[in-house]
């Protein structure tokens, strides 16, 4: 049964590797800090990962590793595997997944696959296993939480990959997957609203059959206000393809004497709840934003008046939010998005243009908190002749 041992040594190793890379070129805070509401973090899965299997490729064969695994002692608190104290250094965590895996091997080497184990923390009914048993339930744990790392990672900076030099991703570009995004999110939208206009359909068609009176009150509520014009409103997808087509809107922003100001600007949207602008190093918005960093962003895309109606098509989507001024790494990065959105595909022309005018010019990020977006549909969009 080698061939079936090695079989399963390499998956196990494989994402080893995984967990091991997804760490490289984060610095502390980074490594540590939570990502979700329980906690989960990079730095406490690698712990997570390599203390389970000290106790499943050891004392459950009767070969204790002899690491001290505090965490696991008794009075230990709960989840203490799973997050790393201060005083506890990222080198020696890397250290524990080593001699994880190197106990991994010998426990391996000096077993076959049919050697019985001991699991007690599984009861009575479940704990007598082999050692083929415990590779593929620990293959399947690990596996697990390497799938979280991906995508805490991928939260963190945007890394993703399956190994190094292995991405298993399609090769496409930050504009590629801003629009695929907001595809995914447009058929989430899209197959929600159908869901609520179903159940609508549902509560109406039961009302009508008890009261019809009392439905058309019902009807009414359900409706919503938030929006004047309710039917004209776009779903969260839709507002964000708006965002990722159009390359230009107003920035609002407030003075000291609460004076409101609005400046057209080119900019860039990252497909989620980022939009970037550049503009002056100084002037009255600039200022406004120092002062005061809450403001609101307006697009307005595919408009055109319909005199034969005495009205306009339109879309236009309103993001508030937070304004912060870029600075450094985070800048330049943020001139690049800006220059692959609305520049020349030439990466050398633009990064000549970039750093002839990186200290020039400000580079403000806008944290979307809240989106809204509403469209008139034209006489010329209903029969599909978009002018």
């Amino acid at each position: 049964m080698a061939d079936e041992k090695e079989t399963l040594k390499q998956y196990l190793r494989s994402l080893h590797e995984a967990l091991a890379w997804k760490l490289d070129g984060l610095g502390e805070r980074d490594l540590r800090r939570p990502l979700t509401p329980t906690g989960t973090n990079l730095l406490g899965l690698v712990k997570h990962v390599a203390s389970i299997e000290l106790g499943y490729f050891g004392e459950v064969f009767g070969r204790p590793a002899g690491i001290p695994l505090p965490w696991y002692e008794d009075g230990a608190e709960d989840n203490a595997d799973m997050w790393v104290p201060a005083e506890e250094t990222t080198a020696s965590v890397r250290e524990l997944l080593r001699q994880a895996w190197e106990h991994i091997e010998a426990t391996t080497d000096a077993l076959e696959l049919d050697a019985p184990g001991l699991v007690p923390w599984w009861g009575e009914d479940r704990q007598h296993v082999t050692l083929h048993t415990i590779f593929v339930h620990v293959i399947t744990d690990v596996a697990r939480h390497a799938g979280q790392a991906d995508i805490v990672r991928e939260l963190l900076d945007g890394s993703v990959g399956l190994l190094p030099g292995n991405e298993n991703i399609p090769e496409h570009d930050r504009a590629w997957w801003a629009n695929y995004v907001v595809r995914v999110q447009a058929a989430a939208d899209e197959a929600a609203d159908q869901a609520a206009a179903d159940d609508r359909e549902s509560a109406r068609n039961h009302a009508v059959g008890r009261d019809a009176s009392s439905d058309v009150v019902a009807t009414g509520e359900a409706s919503g206000r938030e929006m004047r014009r309710g039917d004209r409103a776009l779903g969260d997808g839709a507002a964000r393809a708006v965002l990722v087509r159009e390359t230009w809107g107003v920035l609002a922003t407030v003075d000291d004497a609460a004076q409101p100001y609005g400046v057209p600007v080119n900019y860039a949207y990252d497909g989620a709840e980022t939009l970037l602008i550049h503009g002056a190093q100084e002037g009255h918005r600039l200022g406004n934003v120092r002062a005061h960093p809450r403001a609101s962003f307006t697009v307005v895309g595919r408009a055109r008046t319909e005199p034969q109606h005495f009205t306009t098509a339109y879309e236009s989507v309103i993001a508030f939010g937070r304004v912060t001024e870029l600075a450094g790494a985070e800048k330049r990065a943020a001139l690049v998005q800006l220059a692959e959105r609305l520049g020349p595909d030439d990466p050398r022309a633009r990064d000549s243009y970039i750093d002839a005018g990186l200290e020039r010019v400000a580079v403000l990020r806008f944290e979307i908190e809240r989106l809204t977006g509403k469209a008139r549909v034209g006489e010329q969009d209903t029969h599909g002749q978009e002018s």
